[in-house]
């Protein structure tokens, strides 16, 4: 997936390097995006309207950290993005 800097993290998923397979996962701008990658279409629903992420669930597994493997995208599965709202009064 080739994408503009300023794109990828509008849409919560962009590339760690240019020659490493994980992309990092954000919180989206977005409500839902969804990727044509190849012939799948990928997933990515933002639950709530929050800064802060609390949990990454892709194909309803739990991602363990904030990296997700592009073939792992490229299968057209869901990546669930659960948000909370943080405190505002720093």
């Amino acid at each position: 997936m080739k994408c503009r800097p300023t794109y990828c993290a509008a849409i919560g998923i962009y590339p760690y390097s240019p020659a490493d397979e994980d992309y990092i996962v954000s919180v989206p701008i977005f409500d839902e995006v969804k990727m044509k990658l190849g012939d799948k279409t990928s997933r990515s629903p933002k639950r709530i309207p929050a800064l802060k992420i609390t949990e990454i669930t892709y194909d309803g597994r739990k991602v363990a950290g904030y990296f997700i493997q592009y073939h792992e995208l490229a299968k057209g599965k869901r990546t669930a993005i659960q948000t909370q709202a943080t405190d505002s009064k720093r």
